[in-house]
């Protein structure tokens, strides 16, 4: 636990709450911190109301605070389900890019690359129970009786049309849009244009198909405005900031790295080319990622000389990018003095270990469109609400097909958090999985 990570916490806790759930955070959080501080420790400190804090505060007070209390107070579990069902984890705690604190578990490749590590236990449960997971089949309506959500139909690979009745409910859990530009376009309120020239993170099928289903069946949507984008490249080799630095073309730091995506994003969009680099060392290369990125490539084949470049020395480095002479050291003298000295230009407050180990490599990045945060209202209990913000019987949703958990910006992290959390609660409430 750093002295800004304290300063941070002790931050969320003096601000002026919004609402009684907020001051009830605060006031939890003030007598964890509180106890923490008097026991004497230096681990790093978290818990539920201090997340449940950060993810409402970053998401500029837009999510539903209800929502955001209920992720919160079973995200832990979510963490502990899957543990059981058998995904292991690396010991250290780290921070997504846009997370802005040192929360992240992240896997390890145990059972696959990516996101492995979270579907496989799950699937494997699933077969457990005897249930049975329908590929190649396109969902393109849900069946109403009465007001009711009662099944759903759609076509198969073969071509032949497929009619599914459910015996207590139909949960959605088709995900977001941001590879659908039309609708990317249609609800964009904030970045310049988020037309086809903008490129996603996502797989080509996140295309909101499931948000147009529910809202020909009557559900309300909330917060498609918010869309986030976030920084990646063709080569990303962690999702983690804390042992890295970002530099424009000419090898000078821009940006506070642990700040929120769009602040983060915003700052790429002005630097010349509208790209950067992320800058790693052997800390990370080699301590942390055992030469391998979390997408299972192994690094030293991933060098193409512009996605990824990597080299013995800083010097090389820089003369490998043709930044300015000194520059990039220049740079990394500063982050040096910012963690010795909590003095950081850019306000930045999460670090790790010093740049200073071989080898050294430079990824590019650019905005990509990453995450809807907008979607299907629902309640607590995952139960879809009409535009009166009543339940429409039979019809649950969870992840991120839905909104008003995450605001206006979501969290780094806290996605796999949400589908995994709510996920769990939708189908508690439908009676199908205790």
């Amino acid at each position: 636990m750093t002295e800004n990570e304290i300063n941070t916490v002790e931050h969320f806790i003096s601000m002026e709450p919004r609402n009684d759930l907020m001051a009830s955070w605060q006031e939890t959080l003030s007598e964890e911190f509180g106890d923490y501080k008097a026991g004497g420790e230096d681990y790093l400190f978290d818990s539920p109301s201090l997340h449940k804090l950060q993810t409402y505060v970053e998401g500029d007070y837009v999510g539903n605070p209800e929502l955001i209390d209920t992720y919160g107070d079973h995200a832990l579990e979510s963490f502990q389900w899957v543990s059981d069902l058998g995904a292991t984890w690396n010991p250290t705690i780290t921070a997504a890019i846009g997370a802005t604190y040192r929360r992240s578990n992240c896997p390890t490749q145990d059972l696959g690359a990516k996101g492995s590590a979270f579907v496989v236990p799950q699937k494997n449960r699933i077969d457990e129970l005897g249930g049975t997971i329908l590929l190649e089949h396109t969902a393109t309506e849900l069946l109403m009786e009465d007001g009711r959500v009662t099944g759903v139909k759609g076509t198969k690979a073969d071509g032949g049309e497929f009619i599914l009745h459910a015996e207590d409910a139909v949960m959605m859990a088709t995900g977001g849009f941001a590879a659908n530009v039309e609708m990317r376009e249609k609800y964009n309120t904030h970045w310049p244009t988020l037309d086809e020239t903008v490129p996603t993170t996502n797989t080509a099928c996140s295309t909101g198909d499931g948000i147009e289903m529910a809202l020909k069946a009557g559900a309300n949507l909330v917060g498609m405005e918010w869309i986030q984008l976030v920084t990646m490249g063709e080569c990303t080799l962690t999702a983690s900031i804390e042992n890295t630095i970002a530099v424009n073309e000419l090898g000078e730091r821009f940006m506070k790295e642990d700040g929120r995506r769009d602040e983060i994003c915003e700052a790429v969009l002005n630097q010349p080319g509208g790209d950067y680099y992320v800058i790693y060392d052997g800390h990370t290369i080699v301590d942390l990622l055992d030469g391998i990125a979390y997408d299972g490539r192994v690094i030293e084949d991933m060098e193409d000389g512009v996605n990824l470049v990597l080299a013995d020395t800083v010097e090389e480095l820089e003369e490998a990018l043709g930044m300015p002479k000194g520059n990039l050291q220049a740079s990394i003298d500063q982050f040096h003095n910012s963690m010795d000295n909590g003095n950081d230009p850019f306000g930045r407050t999460v670090f790790e270990y010093r740049l200073d180990k071989g080898p050294y490599a430079a990824v590019l990045q650019l905005p990509k469109v990453h995450h809807t945060m907008g979607g299907i209202e629902i309640n607590t209990s995952c139960q879809v609400l009409d535009e009166n913000g009543n339940v429409i019987p039979g019809f649950y949703a969870a992840g991120e097909v839905t909104g008003g958990i995450h605001g206006s910006n979501r969290l780094g992290g806290n996605a796999i958090t949400d589908a995994i959390t709510f996920g769990r609660i939708a189908g508690q409430s439908m009676g199908a999985i205790q």
